[in-house]
């Protein structure tokens, strides 16, 4: 007995049906793509601007207390260049650079070698 040939029609239906579909599902596809990731960009370039406006602002804020301590140790330094030249002048450095906030003085002692150094050479 041979197959009904309606088997074959609806085979050719579901051939049509599936080349009719294929294409706007594959545009649709493309289409989500191209949006998703042009919006990923811009969240991207947000979040990199955020960071970076962040990291300027932290770095600033952990920085201008020792720069303000600096800047008086500086002044005093033009008023009275022979004090930084003792040994008397290491304690008040010291104790200018630690008491600003957020400074330790293992995280400042080489940078006050530094200060304390470029102060006694003039350069």
């Amino acid at each position: 007995m041979v197959a009904p040939p309606r088997t074959k029609l609806q085979f050719s239906i579901s051939a049509i049906f599936a080349l009719l579909i294929l294409p706007a599902l594959g545009a649709i596809i493309a289409f989500s793509y191209y949006e998703n990731v042009r919006n990923l960009d811009n969240v991207a370039q947000r979040s990199i601007d955020r960071a970076r406006d962040d990291a300027i602002r932290m770095g600033s804020d952990f920085f201008e207390p020792v720069a303000a301590t600096i800047r008086l140790v500086a002044e005093v330094a033009t008023a009275h260049p022979e004090f930084f030249r003792t040994e008397e002048s290491r304690d008040t450095l010291y104790a200018a650079l630690i008491s600003a906030p957020l400074c330790r003085a293992e995280m400042t002692l080489p940078f006050l070698s530094c200060i304390y150094w470029r102060l006694i050479l003039g350069k």
